[in-house]
């Protein structure tokens, strides 16, 4: 049996809900101390040791990956021929510190968890799951975001639309991209340029952009193409002159809104 040197940080205690073989949800406790979690590896497998060489995790994974928030994301039947450090298909779950697997390997793929939430890809659909494996969005969508302002961006037979917490659409699928809403607004694309909607999908500033970030305090970095950006208001009006180069403040997930002279701002014609 081979070691890994390297070790690997994972979270200390608490209490997390598990999946048993028969789905029901578990109540356990972990305490486990972040420096006595080794990562071993035993015939192309991969699992745990303590400091005191006692396995904790049986090496059987393909890929497994650091503890976060108690979870570890793991695969199984992927494609371990292009070395250590990359992983080719198979499927993917989260085990806890105690190597229980609290989501089951079957997603196609499956990301870490943010606030609680993971997105998924399972039978070439999206969904997003909670660290119980609930489904919190059923995979029916070719694409979607994280909820923001508690509505979500989805994609349904090339079209792009919004649900709310339940699934409902609140707009349905019909630009052509969107991005998450910011500010109350977000920015989506129709026949090629970008405009903004609010919450019910009315136009608040009409499609006119070849890019439009989110607001955040009440600007947004946009451009007509090229290299020439500056930010507008919510009324669409532009507050600063163009700037050169200025993708490089621009995000489409959200614009770094940095300090206007508002003596500059007041020359903009």
């Amino acid at each position: 049996m081979s070691l890994l040197a390297c070790m690997l940080t994972i979270a200390g205690c608490g209490e997390s809900n598990v999946m048993n073989d028969s789905g029901d949800s578990n109540s356990v406790v972990t305490e486990i101390n972040p420096d006595d979690m080794h990562q071993i590896i035993e015939n192309g497998k991969r699992g745990y040791i303590d400091k005191d060489g006692n396995i904790i995790i049986e090496p059987k994974y393909d890929m497994i990956e650091i503890f976060k928030d108690g979870l570890a994301r793991v695969s199984v039947g992927a494609d371990t021929t292009m070395g250590y450090y990359y992983r080719r298909g198979g499927k993917y779950g989260y085990i806890d510190a105690t190597g229980k697997i609290v989501i089951d390997t079957i997603f196609d793929e499956i990301e870490y968890f943010e606030d609680g939430l993971a997105r998924f890809k399972i039978n070439g659909k999206r969904g997003i799951i909670d660290k119980a494996g609930n489904y919190v969005v059923k995979p029916l969508y070719e694409d979607l975001g994280f909820f923001s302002e508690d509505l979500a961006r989805v994609k349904s037979d090339g079209k792009w639309g919004y649900i709310d917490r339940s699934g409902k659409y609140v707009i349905e699928p019909q630009y052509e991209f969107a991005y998450g809403f910011s500010d109350g607004v977000a920015s989506v694309r129709v026949d090629g340029k970008f405009g903004y909607i609010d919450k019910t999908g009315k136009f608040v500033i009409t499609p006119q952009f070849a890019d439009a970030g989110s607001f955040l305090g009440g600007l947004a970095c946009v451009s007509m193409g090229g290299d020439k950006w500056w930010y507008i208001n919510k009324n669409g009006d532009k507050v600063y002159h163009e700037m050169d180069g200025a993708n490089e403040l621009f995000d489409f997930l959200r614009v770094w809104v940095q300090d206007i002279d508002a003596q500059k701002a007041d020359t903009i014609k």
